[in-house]
């Protein structure tokens, strides 16, 4: 599983031998911060998962670790992939990091779910 460290504000956890960060945001905050057309961001250059707090379920947990580990496939550089080389792609990164993603997705779920309900200011998980 990656190594996750926990503290009052933040929930860090190490990726690939990076921090990343998961921030959850009241509705109104995510929407204005964020983007108000999505439940969750993926910011790779930030190393940070941004959760909109009535949005929180443990598939889009799952959707944006998913992303995270993508982000060090380095697909902005493989032009134009064939089908076939992004299945591929996909299938080396779930037989290789597949069962700590997973894991790791499940222990933010656990963290962050709390949050699901809250209404008012910024949470910072």
């Amino acid at each position: 599983m990656a190594k996750i460290i926990t503290n009052k504000k933040t929930i860090n956890f190490e990726l690939r031998g990076d921090k990343w960060k998961v921030v959850v945001y009241n509705p109104k905050i995510y929407n204005k911060k964020i983007d108000k057309d999505s439940r969750a961001l993926t910011d790779d250059e930030e190393k940070s998962i941004y959760f909109k707090a009535d949005s929180i379920t443990e598939r889009i947990v799952i959707h944006e670790i998913c992303h995270a580990y993508i982000s060090y496939c380095n697909l902005s550089d493989a032009g134009t992939l064939k089908p076939e080389d992004m299945e591929e792609i996909f299938c080396q990164m779930i037989e290789k990091q597949g069962e700590e993603l997973l894991n790791t997705a499940k222990y933010i779920y656990k963290k962050i779910s709390k949050y699901k309900v809250e209404t008012v200011g910024e949470i910072i998980a």
